[in-house]
């Protein structure tokens, strides 16, 4: 579980400190400064794909929306029959 936090740690997205009540826990929380700069990563996304639904029709992006919604059932089944 360790390497799963390192790398966000070091980033400064979270931060480790030791539980007072019991030596062997840790708990994660999230380093505030370190998100800050999230707002500016996603208005640039916002808007590129604001562009990017205008150069369709409302009906196209129904047909988009429908496609993407059947293939994550159809991937969904699939997976689910893995684990059988």
């Amino acid at each position: 579980m360790s390497g799963l936090i390192d790398r966000p740690e070091r980033k400064g997205f979270v931060r480790r400190t030791r539980d007072t009540r019991d030596r062997h826990r840790v708990i994660v929380e999230i380093g505030h400064d370190g998100i800050a700069g999230f707002g500016a990563l996603s208005d640039d996304f916002v808007q590129r794909l604001g562009e990017l639904h205008a150069t369709h029709t409302d009906e196209q992006l129904h047909v988009i929306l429908d496609f993407l919604r059947k293939s994550a059932e159809a991937y969904r089944e699939a997976t689910a029959g893995l684990a059988e």
